[in-house]
């Protein structure tokens, strides 16, 4: 990831939830030196945000996601 990406900004739903839960350590320690952002917050859509050194920014809508 560290080669393109800058960080990634994940807006939570209960999907997007479960998937931080169960796979964020295996993430961070497949990536030990890429900044993995969590904030939660509410009334938003749920999204994967990423700043990328290619493109300016990379979005992808998260809305109605189980947690498989």
């Amino acid at each position: 990831l560290q080669q393109t990406i800058l960080a990634v900004f994940y807006f939570f739903s209960a999907g997007v939830r479960a998937f931080i839960e169960n796979d964020y350590v295996g993430l961070k320690q497949a990536n030990p030196q890429f900044p993995i952002l969590i904030r939660e917050c509410s009334g938003i859509v749920p999204r994967v945000f990423a700043r990328s050194l290619i493109r300016p920014s990379l979005t992808d809508e998260r809305s109605g996601m189980d947690t498989s």
